[in-house]
C-alpha cells in the first residue's frame, strides 16, 4: 500500500515495485533496476508509467516478487525454490 500510495494508487506501477525492491537491497551488479522492470513485462520510459498495462495488483506483486527470486537464483534450483516460496506463502 506505501509503494502504491507513491505511485498510482490502488494499483502499483512498475517504477513503484522498483522502488520497493530498491529499498530491500535486491539490487546488484548483477540484476539492476531495468533488470526488474523487464521481468514484470515493462516498458519503454518513455512510455506512460500509468497505463494499465504497467500496473500490478496484489497477485501480480506477489507473482513479481516471485519472479524476481528466480532470477536471482541458479537455475537448477529454480524449481526448489519456487516450491520454497508457494509453501511459505500458503
Amino acid at each position: 500500500m506505501y509503494y502504491a500510495s507513491k505511485t498510482s494508487f490502488p494499483t502499483l506501477n512498475h517504477e513503484g515495485f522498483a522502488d520497493c525492491l530498491e529499498e530491500c537491497h535486491i539490487f546488484d551488479n548483477d540484476f539492476k533496476r531495468q533488470d526488474a522492470i523487464k521481468l514484470l513485462g515493462g516498458k519503454k520510459e518513455e512510455e506512460d508509467a500509468e497505463a494499465p498495462q504497467n500496473s500490478l495488483n496484489r497477485a501480480e506483486f506477489m507473482e513479481g516478487l516471485l519472479r524476481v527470486a528466480l532470477y536471482k537464483t541458479s537455475i537448477k534450483r529454480a524449481g526448489d525454490v519456487q516450491a520454497d516460496l508457494v509453501g511459505e506463502f500458503i
